[in-house]
C-alpha cells in the first residue's frame, strides 16, 4: 500500500514512471480520456505527435507531454475520475484558449495556470509542450469548488517567477532518469500553490486589483456580446465609462482589445465545430453565431490561425478506448492512492 511521503527526507522516491510515444494514434488519445473528451485539429501547423511522461513521486502525478493541436473538454463524466486534483502547469511551446466555468481565458509560454479539476472547462490547443504537477486537494488544504476560474499568473508575477524555477530544477532532475527526487522540490512548489491559491492578490497595491476586477468585468461583458456584429472597442468604451488609453493598458498584453473580441471569436465558433465537425450546415451557423459577419471573414481567420480551412480542421471526435498495459491511462492506476495520500475524497 503507497503511504504518505515523509517530508522530513531529503530524498522522494519515484514509484512509478510512464513514458509513452506515438504518431498520430487513436491509442495515443486515448490516454487523456480520464481527464476530458478531445478532438485532434488537422491542421498545416500539426505535428501529428504524441509524447507523454508521467511520474508518480509522493502525493504528486507530474507530467509533461507534448501534444498536438485539439479541441478539449473537461465535463462532469471527467469530474468523476479526476475532480479531486488541482492541476498547476505552465507551456514551454505553443498556447490555448478557452474558458472555464463560462470564465475565458488564454494561457500562453511564461504563465503559470492553477486549474481545480472540480470545475468544468473546455478549450482549443495549439501543438505544444506543456509540463505540470496534479495534486491531490487536501495536500494543498484546498476546497473543490472554492474558486470559479483558472488562476492564471502571468510571467512577470512572483507567484509564476518561483514556480517556474522550481520546475525548472524538477524537470532538469527527472530527465535524469533518477530513481529519487530531492523532496524540498515538491514541498516549495506546494508552499507557493498554498499561497497562491489562499490569495493571488494580497500583496498587489490597490490600483493593480482594481484594474485586474475592471478587466476581468469587461471580459465577461465581451464574452456575453460576441454574437453582437456591433461590439466594438467603441462599444466597450461607452458602457464602461473608461478612457482609449486605460482600454488599452488593459488588453495590451493580447495585442488590444480587437484582437482579443477576435480570438474568443474564434475560439468560441472551432469549437462548436469540433463538436460536430462533419455536419452539414455546421461552419456556417458557427460563423453566425459567434459574430463573423461572413463565412468570407471567418474562413480568412481559421486560415491565419491554423494554416487551413474550417471544413478540414477536424476530422472527428477521438472515441474512448480500453488501453492495454502497461499503456493504460495512469488515473486508473494511481487515481485512489493519490487520494488517499492527500486526504481527499471526491
Amino acid at each position: 500500500m503507497l503511504t504518505q511521503p515523509n517530508t522530513h527526507q531529503s530524498q522522494l522516491l519515484i514509484q512509478s514512471q510512464t513514458e509513452f510515444h506515438a504518431y498520430r494514434a487513436d491509442l495515443a488519445w486515448g490516454h487523456c480520456a480520464a481527464v476530458m473528451d478531445m478532438t485532434p485539429l488537422n491542421s498545416d501547423f500539426c505535428t501529428g505527435l504524441f509524447v507523454n511522461q508521467t511520474w508518480l513521486a509522493g502525493d504528486c502525478l507530474i507530467n509533461q507531454r507534448a501534444i498536438d493541436g485539439n479541441s478539449h473538454r473537461h465535463t462532469k463524466k471527467h469530474i468523476h475520475q479526476t475532480g479531486g486534483m488541482v492541476f498547476v502547469y505552465r507551456y514551454l511551446s505553443g498556447f490555448s484558449i478557452g474558458q472555464s466555468n463560462d470564465t475565458p481565458y488564454s494561457i500562453h509560454p511564461g504563465m503559470i495556470a492553477i486549474s481545480d479539476y472540480s470545475r468544468p472547462f473546455e478549450g482549443v490547443q495549439v501543438a505544444g509542450v506543456t509540463q505540470g504537477i496534479f495534486i491531490p486537494h487536501g495536500s494543498l488544504g484546498y476546497k473543490p469548488g472554492e474558486s470559479s476560474r483558472l488562476r492564471l499568473f502571468s510571467e512577470s508575477s512572483t507567484y509564476a517567477q518561483v514556480i517556474h524555477r522550481e520546475f525548472d530544477g524538477l524537470f532538469s532532475w527527472l530527465q535524469k532518469d533518477e530513481q529519487n527526487i530531492p523532496v524540498n522540490h515538491l514541498e516549495r512548489i506546494k508552499d507557493v500553490l498554498r499561497l497562491a491559491i489562499q490569495g493571488d492578490c494580497v500583496h498587489q497595491d490597490i490600483r493593480n486589483r482594481a484594474r485586474e476586477a475592471l478587466k476581468e468585468t469587461i471580459c465577461l461583458f465581451i464574452e456575453r456580446s460576441l454574437s453582437d456584429l456591433n461590439l466594438s472597442p467603441r462599444t466597450i468604451l461607452a458602457q464602461f465609462g473608461v478612457s482609449r488609453a486605460t482600454l488599452f493598458r488593459i488588453f495590451e498584453p493580447e495585442g488590444g482589445v480587437r484582437n482579443y473580441i477576435n480570438s474568443r471569436r474564434l475560439f468560441r465558433a472551432v469549437h462548436q465545430i469540433s463538436t460536430n465537425p462533419l455536419t452539414r450546415g455546421e461552419i456556417h451557423k458557427a460563423a453566425e453565431r459567434w459574430g463573423f459577419s461572413s463565412d468570407a471573414n471567418f474562413n480568412r481567420a481559421v486560415k491565419r490561425a491554423f494554416g487551413t480551412r474550417p471544413s478540414a480542421l477536424f476530422e472527428g471526435p477521438i472515441e474512448e478506448v480500453q488501453l492495454p498495459d502497461p499503456s493504460r491511462a495512469i488515473w486508473a492506476r494511481n487515481r485512489a492512492g493519490l487520494l488517499n495520500r492527500g486526504w481527499s475524497t471526491l
